[in-house]
């Protein structure tokens, strides 16, 4: 099991490891809706609904929240801190 701080909008890595290695995964940024773009980016970074709730598939959920996350949410004790750039 593997929980990630920062997943950026998109989650695009915790949804990678859980939809291609079937990895369960729990996931955090402190904003669902921003989290993850470059300011100054003439990009747009869309985020779809799914990003707020618990993934349909079992195994991956996304929640609002930051690094404190890791010692304030006992669910998350056992799992492997996955840190990536970008």
């Amino acid at each position: 099991p593997i929980v990630e701080v920062g997943c950026g909008a998109n989650a695009y890595w915790a949804k990678w490891m859980h939809n291609e290695a079937n990895v369960d995964v729990v996931a955090f940024d402190v904003s669902l809706n921003e989290g993850g773009k470059i300011s100054g980016s003439k990009k747009t970074n869309k985020s779809d609904s799914s990003n707020k709730t618990q993934n349909k598939k079992k195994g991956l959920v996304i929640r609002e929240g930051g690094p404190e996350m890791l010692s304030e949410d006992p669910d998350i004790n056992d799992r492997t801190l996955f840190l990536c750039y970008p």
